[in-house]
């Protein structure tokens, strides 16, 4: 598992949440299930009618600010207890995130960007157009004067449904806790706790690892697929060599977040992800050899008919992907 005497993690890390919450756009209506479930013979409990309050273009720029936030933690983070989905990148479950102390400062600036763009948007579209809002959800959904409360409360209400709140805190090291005075009077139940305790600190580690390795086999795995799937003459989209940018920015990009992160995290300087990262830079120089030191050449250069320069970068790609892929079991051995 991790390494017993690693503590630049516990010195170096942070974590980061962050919870928002919203005035909800739909509100049920049990009196129409009740009236639906009479009309076509069901059971009630199987249904579940809901209107909305409003056009949901009203939390566009409300909404936008709150995934703009995930993006920041994504930038700037890796999940320690948080469940990402590394399809699309959106976070499935709330949790916290891993920090680089060092880029706490940042971090906090970015946040803190989004949360003003967050309360704007409020104050713009929900607040100040909130008689708008409430004449014209009287006016579509026919509601009586003793209704109109029920679905469209005081501003005062409206103002507490939304919250943003941040928290940053000190990464405590499980072991640390052991030296406690309070614990000194040993007990099985004590001792139980505490190794359960450790397992799911240990857990939390492997999931930051995963994550790493996880990225760099995403990526290289892409453009391996775009070597070994091109063809030649073919003109759409998804038959595309990669550009400028994956060469100058994406995967130099990438061996610098390894760089950074994998000695903290695995307490090691020589680990695979840090032999993945130099393979990264050897042929992103490889490449821009081939490029003649401008990579605007290398699309064209690879887009030729001659397949033998995309399978070599597809070998060195698969080489990278499956030293990442190694770090996992070497972390956990």
């Amino acid at each position: 598992m991790s390494n017993p005497e690693n503590t630049k993690l516990f010195e170096a890390g942070v974590l980061a949440s962050l919870q928002v919450s919203m005035f909800g756009r739909t509100k049920s209506r049990r009196d129409l299930a009740r009236q639906l479930a009479a009309i076509k013979d069901m059971d009630q409990k199987s249904l579940n009618v809901s209107i909305d309050l409003f056009d949901s273009a009203r939390f566009k720029r409300v909404t936008k600010a709150k995934r703009d936030a995930s993006f920041v933690f994504h930038k700037f983070g890796k999940p320690w207890n948080a469940k990402v989905n590394n399809r699309n990148g959106g976070v499935e479950k709330d949790g916290d995130w891993l920090i680089l102390a060092k880029n706490v400062y940042d971090f906090e600036k970015e946040i803190s960007a989004q949360r003003m763009l967050f309360e704007q948007a409020i104050k713009e579209d929900v607040i100040d157009a909130w008689d708008d809002i409430v004449a014209t959800g009287v006016s579509r959904l026919r509601l009586t004067e003793e209704e109109v409360p029920i679905f469209y409360p005081s501003l005062d209400v409206v103002r507490s449904k939304f919250r943003w709140d941040l928290s940053i805190e000190p990464l405590w090291d499980v072991r640390d806790i052991q030296n406690d005075c309070r614990l000194k009077e040993s007990s099985d139940f004590i001792e139980k706790r505490m190794q359960s305790a450790l397992a799911s600190q240990n857990q939390k580690i492997v999931h930051v690892v995963q994550s790493m390795v996880d990225k760099v086999t995403d990526v290289v795995s892409e453009q391996s697929s775009r070597m070994s799937g091109f063809t030649h003459g073919d003109k759409s989209a998804d038959n595309s060599m990669p550009k400028a940018p994956t060469w100058e920015k994406t995967l130099p990009g990438l061996a610098d977040e390894i760089e950074s992160w994998a000695p903290v995290v695995t307490g090691d300087e020589n680990n695979p992800l840090m032999d993945a990262a130099q393979q990264i830079r050897q042929l992103v120089s490889h490449v821009k050899g081939i490029s003649d030191g401008d990579f605007r050449k290398t699309h064209k250069i690879l887009s030729q008919e001659d397949d033998d320069i995309r399978k070599d970068l597809k070998g060195k790609l698969d080489n990278i992907g499956r030293t990442a892929a190694s770090a996992l079991e070497d972390f956990m051995s």
